[in-house]
């Protein structure tokens, strides 16, 4: 131990002789530039769309083919084209340069100045094309791209007909342009290595007390003539340099490449968690005499995690997660979602009271990942896959290769929990699990890479749907998480619990996929099943659950919106986002905010009100009044919470409706610490707007799409929970509306999603609807751009 601690002494003493020669707050890492501006695109007729535009369009990604209907029956399926003329520089000559395509939908094949470079397969995952060989400098080059989303048997999953999601299309994420020096940094996708590629990071042991990080850097000398260099690695937090190292130097012959691997120890170490998702940033630098050849900057976050049958524990600590599925789409523009977009999804899915999220069933935006890193969300990463293989060994070779590229992509995050490097709902033959998992561990070594999959054999971790597991439970000998729960089984009628009590009611009254605006009785029944089932998984030896799902989301198969989401497809909370809501302890806090002691009334206290009133709270003790009388005050009853809810929900007995102002009040120690009303509202008279904005701003220039809520309210501003009611949208400055006009109110609520376009400065929205007193609200426009 003091040999390392002298060695890692030495490490710090020449980084800082290296490091007082640069000042650190320059930005001296390359970021890759954005490639996302002056597209143009068209779609190709075909026997399905006959009628199809074919003419070029100007166009900005992300982007998707078509705009959608909010309920999607007919998805777009076809080839499109999309088209960019650029120049570069005269001074990017001599430079490693190079296209790379975070997501493209489904089949990419691409053009650079008419010669074809890349045939791609799968739309989730990203590819770098090397155009080095056919740019022009000074002058002007033309990159086309054809995309075909029509079903793949080779990609899969199932017919888009069959399909129980919509994969949409286009050029749905970023892209970039790498340029780079001819000694550079590689990028992992393009290296192709096994565990190798780009910056690698992993920490082989931690503690409270220290950290051991262990740092692989790929370096590529592309150059004709032998290079010398030192590889820097500098530790930052907050602006700060906490920790730097420096390698020997190296000498790397012309045309080849090396990795470079470095192993320090950082004392006291700010650890990650969902907690306290403590985030560093680790600029890896290659330096020669002339200066920084490269340069690339990793958030990374320190943690470690012990997953057995018995517990889940993070850095020493037992937990259980407590978790959801997402499905990436928006309305109407499908899968293009701006960075800032995918930021407030998972925000949103922080403060519902999750620790962690599935995504579901493929992997998802780099800037969602970010998000979680952030947020402290804990990520089940998985590979494409939904009830579908195929025996072809190009399916076969595909998905392993997708495997390859999910871990490389995403494997410095801090927040992905496991590997699910297995086809969701598929039969999957022992061979091809077996190189599945072996080539998760081979492309993460070390005891910190544990892989998930539907079937017991061969996976670190096993997971089933507890719809499934009604059907056919045993104990599993390994480490175990409810995938999904809280839908199917209620929707399909194999919950076996208390559904012998639903005689009278219809599947759609009795199942969890329930609008927003299906109505006070329905809202309640999704939670009551959600309640139940998440109760019951404690039964288990599960150390996570997951319920189906966040948001509501299309599918291909159907033509209604899947809608089990604790919230609305639009991102509007129900009454089960709530219950969740009251999971977190009251003193459960967050680096970035508190999660606090809540009160909920789910009821709208109407006349057609339930007069059985639940509660949710995370509180000792509340209290609940009528027009300021007290009903009742209520502690949760040992006997009627013999289940394992952290919070059960509380219930009064009203014994008739009276119109008025409920009021629930928490307390914890005796002291009130949360209060929530609601009042029976009378008719509507104005409109009143607000937006999503979920922790991020609105930012020009990047295709942010965000909400905009108008909700009915009566004369003493209670909102009105009345369906159908038209609203119009109109706007004033940079934005348009994207989805068709005018919009229906949904319990009270009219959704308008807009788009942000290329001005910072102010917008105006204004909403109107026939008798009401209109609505204006300006939202403020800034730039991300340094």
């Amino acid at each position: 131990m003091k040999a390392l601690l002298l060695q890692t002494l030495a490490w710090i003493i020449l980084a800082v002789g290296i490091v007082s020669c640069v000042n650190v707050s320059e930005k001296k890492y390359k970021e890759p530039l954005s490639f996302n501006e002056n597209w143009s695109f068209r779609m190709e007729a075909d026997s399905l769309h006959p009628t199809v535009d074919t003419s070029w369009m100007s166009v900005q990604l992300p982007h998707t083919p078509r705009i959608e209907p909010l309920i999607v029956n007919d998805q777009w399926q076809g080839i499109c084209w999309y088209r960019k003329t650029f120049t570069l520089p005269a001074d990017f000559r001599g430079k490693a340069l190079s296209l790379k395509f975070e997501g493209a939908m489904n089949v990419a094949d691409v053009w650079v100045n008419g010669e074809k470079l890349t045939h791609h397969l799968g739309g989730f995952l990203p590819f770098v094309v090397d155009i080095t060989s056919v740019a022009k400098f000074n002058a002007e080059n033309i990159v086309e791209v054809r995309l075909d989303n029509r079903d793949n048997p080779i990609t899969g999953p199932k017919p888009l007909h069959q399909l129980d999601f919509n994969m949409y299309g286009g050029l749905y994420r970023n892209v970039y342009l790498l340029v780079k020096n001819l000694l550079h940094i590689s990028d992992p996708i393009k290296a192709n290595k096994v565990a190798g590629g780009g910056v690698f990071v992993t920490y082989p042991a931690v503690s409270e007390n220290r950290a051991q990080i262990r740092v692989k850097t790929h370096v590529i000398n592309a150059d004709k003539t032998a290079r010398s260099f030192v590889v820097q690695q500098r530790l930052m937090k907050d602006g700060h340099i906490v920790l730097a190292s420096n390698s020997p130097r190296v000498d790397l012959d012309p045309n080849s490449n090396q990795e470079i691997t470095m192993t320090f120890e950082l004392q006291n170490p700010l650890l990650w968690s969902p907690q306290t998702p403590a985030l560093y940033n680790l600029v890896t630098e290659l330096i020669t005499d002339n200066g920084i050849e490269d340069a690339i900057k990793t958030s990374i976050g320190i943690r470690r995690f012990e997953i057995n049958k018995e517990h889940f524990m993070i850095n020493g600590t037992e937990m259980f997660l407590r978790g959801v599925n997402r499905h990436q789409e928006y309305p109407y523009i499908g899968y293009a979602l701006s960075d800032e977009a995918q930021y407030r999804d998972a925000r949103k899915i922080k403060e519902a009271g999750f620790d962690y999220v599935r995504l579901s069933h493929y992997p998802m935006s780099p800037a969602f990942m970010d998000a979680c890193d952030e947020l402290g969300l804990l990520v089940l990463d998985a590979i494409p896959g939904w009830q579908y293989f195929n025996e072809d060994i190009r399916f076969q070779e595909y998905i392993w290769q997708t495997c390859r590229d999910l871990i490389r992509r995403d494997r410095n995050h801090a927040c992905v929990l496991a590997w699910e490097v297995s086809l969701n709902e598929s039969w999957m033959p022992d061979p091809f699990i077996d190189k599945a998992t072996a080539i998760a561990h081979a492309e993460y070594p070390g005891d910190q890479c544990y892989t998930a999959g539907w079937q017991t054999y061969g996976y670190d971790i096993y997971l089933q749907a507890r719809q499934h597991r009604l059907q056919h439970y045993e104990t599993p000998e390994k480490p175990y998480i409810v995938s999904e729960y809280g839908d199917w089984e209620y929707y399909a009628m194999n919950a076996g619990l208390k559904q012998d009590q639903w005689g009278d009611l219809m599947q759609e009254e009795r199942s969890s996929r329930q609008l927003l605006g299906s109505g006070e009785k329905r809202l309640l029944q999704q939670a009551s099943n959600i309640q139940e089932a998440h109760n019951d998984n404690f039964n288990t030896p599960a150390f996570a659950d997951g319920y189906w799902v966040m948001y509501d989301y299309n599918r291909g198969y159907a033509q209604d919106i899947e809608a089990s989401g604790i919230m609305s497809i639009n991102r509007l909370p129900k009454f089960s986002y709530y219950f969740f809501r009251s999971q977190c302890d009251p003193d459960e806090t967050f680096d970035l905010f508190m999660a606090g002691p809540m009160v909920f009334i789910a009821s709208y206290w109407t006349a057609e009100s339930d007069q059985d009133i639940r509660v949710f709270s995370n509180c000792e003790e509340v209290e609940l009044y009528l027009n300021g009388s007290l009903i009742e005050r209520q502690r949760p009853d040992e006997n009627r919470t013999s289940n394992h809810l952290k919070h059960p929900p509380f219930t009064f007995h009203l014994q008739q409706f009276k119109r008025g102002t409920l009021t629930a009040k928490g307390f914890i120690e005796g002291k009130e610490v949360a209060e929530h009303f609601i009042s029976t509202p009378g008719e509507p008279t104005l409109l009143v707007l607000n937006w999503d904005k979920s922790g991020r701003p609105a930012v020009n220039g990047v295709k942010d799409a965000i909400f905009i809520y108008a909700h009915l309210l009566d004369h003493n501003n209670n909102i009105v929970r009345e369906n159908g009611r038209i609203v119009q949208f109109n706007m004033k400055g940079d934005a348009y509306l994207v989805n068709p006009a005018p919009v229906e109110t949904e319990a009270g609520i009219a959704t308008a999603l807009i788009m942000i376009g290329e001005k910072t400065g102010e917008i105006e929205i204004i909403a109107e609807s026939q008798g009401l007193q209109s609505a204006r609200m300006k939202i403020q426009v800034i730039s991300r751009k340094p």
